[in-house]
């Protein structure tokens, strides 16, 4: 039998621009959500895929604390700054009608990182994971069949 590679393609404007991700709080206290193709009314996360973005984001919010790490002594607060400045950077790209104790959050980089700092916010920081792993939002395939191409 044989096996089709075009049926595992990502796209590409995917892998740069990310993926429109419509969530919402699910019943253990997590955050769930879908794909969709654009913002909705809903709440919306812009989440870019782990790749080589993510990967220089976190090289660069590392090197403060390479000497420390290396030496044993990084802190889980530091390794808390870095993954989120890393995700805050390349991963997490924008939101839509996000509510954070009471207020609107207001997209911004700066926004995002401080958010994905926050120690109680653990679950938006497995969802963006989570989606940013994902292989199946971003493949072409399933973007073309449901256009009906």
């Amino acid at each position: 039998m044989s096996f089709d590679l075009g049926t595992v393609a990502v796209d590409p404007k995917k892998l740069e621009q990310g993926v429109v991700w419509e969530v919402h709080r699910e019943p253990d206290g997590s955050i769930g959500g879908r794909p969709v193709p654009a913002p909705t009314e809903n709440a919306c996360l812009l989440i870019v895929p782990f790749g080589l973005a993510y990967e220089r984001a976190r090289d660069a919010a590392m090197q403060p604390f390479i000497h420390l790490d290396r030496a044993g002594r990084m802190t889980d607060d530091e390794r808390l700054q870095v993954l989120a400045t890393a995700l805050g950077k390349a991963v997490l790209r924008g939101m839509w009608n996000i509510v954070h104790g009471g207020s609107p959050v207001e997209w911004t980089e700066a926004a995002g990182i401080a958010l994905l700092a926050d120690k109680k916010m653990l679950s938006l920081r497995e969802f963006i994971m989570r989606a940013a792993g994902s292989r199946a939002a971003l493949l072409a395939h399933e973007e073309d069949e449901a256009a009906g191409n």
